[in-house]
């Protein structure tokens, strides 16, 4: 009898200073740029912050609620133990930049772009994500759920303990990515295109089999 896939761990949660210190975030931002030192330890809310260009970021141990972030070139950023609540991300373009136990909770990335980026110990939950798009990144202890994901793409994307549960995936694709021990049994996968490589090892309810047949052109008698 064939082996179960084991199930994802719960990412570890953020770890934050017992006292936060509010702040002007974009005030806050420009400062560690100019003096290249790192943030840590803020509560940042309401702000928008766009245009924002440097070499390297490094922020820890901080809570952004409903800021909005956007058009930013940063060539080496990363956030540990950061959670992001009600925060707007869309169209934000991030490249080789990492996460390290961090939440994102009610945010919305619509059109947010990840490249070569490594999250480790990220959970995702009640984002809006339509056409998000993953592309050449590591996911290890991931979990996304009660995400909307319409329409996004994977692509070369590895992930390694990480889950998907109840997400609308409707129209999103899987290019290069590998689904082995994977399970979207819980997933709505209308319009889904996978490669046939990496369906296998993939773990869905009856229904979403009969469906995913389909993509390969064979027809189910009853």
């Amino acid at each position: 009898m064939p082996s179960r896939a084991a199930t994802p761990s719960t990412p570890d949660a953020p770890i934050l200073p017992e006292t936060l210190t509010d702040a002007p975030f974009g005030e806050t931002l420009l400062n560690a740029i100019a003096q290249q030192v790192d943030i840590e330890g803020f509560r940042f809310s309401g702000e928008k912050v766009t245009e924002i260009d440097a070499p390297a970021l490094d922020v820890s141990g901080c809570r952004f609620e409903r800021c909005t972030l956007s058009a930013w070139a940063i060539r080496r950023l990363r956030f540990a133990d950061c959670v992001f609540d009600h925060c707007d991300l869309s169209t934000l373009r991030l490249e080789k930049a990492a996460f390290q136990r961090v939440l994102f909770a009610d945010c919305r990335l619509t059109g947010a772009d990840f490249l070569a980026c490594t999250l480790n110990h990220a959970a995702f939950t009640g984002c809006a994500a339509d056409y998000l798009a993953v592309s050449g990144c590591a996911l290890h202890h991931v979990r996304m759920e009660h995400c909307r994901l319409r329409e996004c793409v994977w692509q070369d994307t590895r992930w390694r303990d990480t889950a998907l549960d109840n997400c609308d995936l409707s129209g999103a694709q899987f290019r290069f990515t590998p689904l082995a021990g994977m399970s979207l049994a819980t997933c709505v996968l209308d319009g889904i295109q996978i490669d046939p490589h990496d369906l296998r090892g993939l773990r869905v309810n009856a229904s979403q089999a009969l469906h995913l047949c389909g993509l390969f052109g064979l027809v189910v008698d009853d």
